[in-house]
């Protein structure tokens, strides 16, 4: 990172979040994410980084970068600021112009600017006009992207977690039991194991009719015989790392059109994880996708086909058309292709590693079957 502002001729770096599953950057520099309230990471080109954090107003404190508390931090800044409250809307932006005018700051690049609030970029601006900015955001990302050895031991895990999770829950998939208390059991497993954040979806459906994915609290139906179940388990482990999982399961026999489609499904994954290679292009990934799924009688991916994963529970590169970024060796990446017509929806989400020469490994050994109860 620090040799990346020396070639750009930055003085620092600004990372912001306030959503811990897709505010990786933060955890990423810091090592603790970033919560509800916002919290701003200012990274120095020479010097450890400052922390701005919901706290007492105007509160200032030193620490040592050595800290497992504050690793690589030197000062935390304390702001008591609200999204919801328009006059506390530029007290973080406040605390950063405060930090550079001391240090006499004058180059800087922006992390995801698009992502940080307009009241926070226009006092920037505002109040520093002697300094130049700078959109750092692919060069970081792409930092981001390769995983070192401790980060792929770290999937490894979250990736084992959810296996063990999916095979508790298939013990209790039922007529009876309603989608919620499945919800539940999953996520009281997985928060024992240090889970912090992230997505739990889930759907059900009788026979004939696609069950979709519900939100939190849309997900009370009671589960009958012949109903299919679709669950995604997409919560962090105790490091922070997000991994996700999608299987279905039928309380009866899947019929032949679910079937079909079903391995239909399975064979696009696996052609996906063949070409998941150093130096392959996500755009034409996404592309041969569409046409292998159009031959087959089915519609081409109309969201996502897949994606990066790791500090974020989505991050680059995406397995789409508009992905400029190219596939490298040690990249984590989600495959979940489907199939949604009238009557199904069949989903299939696992995590690979990406190699440097031929197909991409997979993380999760949970089996890739449409489960029958």
């Amino acid at each position: 990172m620090r040799a990346h502002l020396t070639a750009q001729g930055l003085d620092a770096v600004i990372c912001l979040g306030s959503d811990d599953s897709l505010s990786g950057s933060i955890r990423w520099l810091c090592d603790f994410g970033a919560p509800a309230y916002m919290k701003v990471a200012l990274f120095f080109g020479e010097t450890p980084m400052t922390v701005i954090e919901h706290g007492a107003i105007s509160g200032i404190r030193e620490v040592s970068p050595a800290d497992a508390n504050t690793p690589g931090v030197g000062r935390v800044r304390a702001v008591s600021a609200f999204k919801s409250v328009r006059q506390t809307l530029e007290y973080e932006a406040r605390a950063v112009v405060e930090e550079f005018s001391a240090r006499g700051i004058e180059n800087v690049g922006l992390v995801r600017p698009g992502s940080m609030p307009s009241a926070f970029i226009d006092r920037l601006k505002q109040d520093l006009p002697q300094v130049s900015w700078s959109d750092e955001t692919a060069a970081f990302d792409s930092m981001m992207a390769i995983k070192s050895p401790v980060e792929l031991d770290s999937l490894r895990e979250a990736c084992r977690v959810q296996d063990q999770a999916f095979e508790r829950l298939l013990g209790q998939v039922r007529p009876g039991v309603r989608e919620v208390e499945l919800m539940a059991s999953v996520e009281r497993e997985l928060r024992l194991r240090g889970a912090l954040d992230g997505t739990l979806g889930c759907g059900s459906a009788p026979a004939g009719q696609p069950t979709g994915m519900r939100s939190w609290r849309a997900q009370n139906r009671e589960l009958q015989k012949g109903d299919t179940f679709t669950v995604l388990i997409e919560l962090s482990n105790a490091g922070g790392y997000y991994a996700e999982l999608a299987r279905q399961v039928v309380l009866g026999r899947a019929s032949h059109e679910q079937r079909r489609a079903f391995e239909v499904v399975r064979e696009a994954q696996a052609e996906t994880a063949a070409s998941l290679y150093a130096g392959a292009s996500c755009s034409a990934l996404a592309g041969a996708h569409d046409a292998f799924m159009e031959a087959r009688g089915y519609e081409r991916e109309t969201r996502l086909l897949g994606h990066g994963q790791g500090y974020d529970m989505v991050e680059a590169p995406l397995l789409r058309a508009d992905e400029t970024m190219a596939l490298r060796a040690d990249m984590f990446v989600s495959v979940h292709p489907s199939v949604v017509t009238p009557s199904m929806f069949v989903f299939l989400c696992d995590n690979y590693v990406v190699q440097p020469a031929g197909p991409a490994v997979r993380l999760h050994d949970t089996p890739q079957e449409l489960f029958e109860v």
